[in-house]
């Protein structure tokens, strides 16, 4: 088999990173898997297993053009069996190149809730996803099935599960390196969190629960728009001495920092499913986190039991208060943690393979 994934663009985000491992376990079963980006930053090399079709810097409307015209040609020449399709206007493009050039197998992947996208590719989705241009529609979480409720009932049939992954990560006796290079305070508690600095991670709310919590640095792994604002933000709060933006980091450093962490937050006003927390649990590291649909989903486990804490967005004080509480419990932070850990074997790569090479099994009959 030959396939074909299809991604709108080339930063390293979630869906960037859940399209290699889908990569990388579908060659380990030697099935031939290319990915394409339509657009991408040369500078930008953080995604080095495939290509991008059109230069982001361009004109709009030239990069789209470019994009679908080499988009086509590319299929053309390729003739894979499938394409995968993931992030909302890769779903659009790229199922609609397929679909024209007689590809058989045209899978699309919704990463967050549909609410969340452009009104204009929600519509489209929408439409097109009821004719016969989807074969398969995969949605990483409950959550996002949901958003999908209102749609028409041949779209809707569509739809399969199939949850994101976390590869295991070998338990490491903690250095505390990290702190040290961060100059961080030895009597402080390391609180992480790990996500793009946009208005989805909602890290507005973090530093007001910051400015709350007791002995306490917050580090932020991950770049975006809003860095400057953000540290406007700390500034205003007067919590700059105790906030720390370390931009996009590699994966190993990622890890690294989960390892050191005594706490691991995530804010998110809302979650497709979120690969951060999928790393922090597999980090095992204690989590607080905002009670939404997505995050509900990962952190409960087959019992119903809660295995990190889930508060909702109403009051930074009282996650604070939970924090400040928190911190300083040690058979509490051990016993989340290993909560943590055990969950995160729920959601193996070779899971999520089998998943969507399931679905285009059930789409091809």
């Amino acid at each position: 088999m030959k396939i074909i994934g299809i991604v709108t663009h080339n930063n390293s985000g979630g869906a960037q990173k859940a399209m290699a491992k889908l990569q990388t376990e579908c060659s380990n079963k030697a099935i031939d898997f290319g990915v394409i980006y339509l657009y991408g930053d040369s500078q930008d090399t953080s995604m080095k297993n495939g290509i991008f079709l059109a230069d982001k810097q361009s004109f709009v409307l030239v990069r789209y053009l470019v994009s679908v015209v080499k988009l086509i040609q590319y299929l053309v020449h390729q003739k894979p069996d499938a394409v995968i399709c993931f992030l909302p206007l890769a779903n659009l493009l790229g199922a609609l190149s397929a679909w024209l050039v007689g590809i058989p197998n045209r899978l699309i992947s919704h990463r967050n809730p549909v609410s969340s996208y452009q009104p204009i590719l929600r519509w489209c989705d929408r439409l097109i996803g009821a004719t016969p241009v989807y074969t398969a529609v995969i949605c990483n979480s409950n959550a996002v099935k949901d958003s999908l409720s209102r749609y028409a009932k041949s779209y809707q049939k569509k739809i399969r599960i199939v949850y994101n992954c976390v590869e295991s990560i070998q338990q490491t006796g903690r250095t505390l390196t990290i702190r040290q290079q961060l100059n961080l305070p030895k009597q402080n508690k390391m609180i992480l969190s790990v996500g793009r600095l946009e208005h989805q991670k909602n890290y507005h709310f973090a530093l007001n629960v910051l400015t709350q919590v007791n002995q306490a640095n917050l580090v932020i792994a991950g770049h975006g728009s809003l860095l400057s604002e953000l540290e406007d933000y700390a500034a205003q709060l007067g919590v700059s001495d105790r906030v720390t933006f370390l931009g996009a980091q590699p994966s190993d450093k990622v890890r690294t920092l989960l390892g050191e962490c005594d706490l691991y937050i995530q804010t998110s006003t809302f979650e497709g499913q979120s690969n951060a927390l999928l790393e922090a649990m597999a980090s095992a590291c204690p989590i607080v986190s905002s009670d939404i649909a997505a995050q509900r989903e990962v952190l409960t486990d087959s019992n119903q039991a809660e295995i990190g804490v889930l508060l909702t967005l109403e009051s930074a004080q009282n996650w604070a208060r939970e924090i400040n509480k928190l911190l300083f419990d040690s058979h509490r932070l051990k016993h989340l943690s290993e909560s943590s850990f055990a969950r995160s074997q729920s959601f193996t790569p070779s899971a999520m393979a089998e998943g969507f090479l399931a679905a285009l099994a059930e789409a091809r009959i």
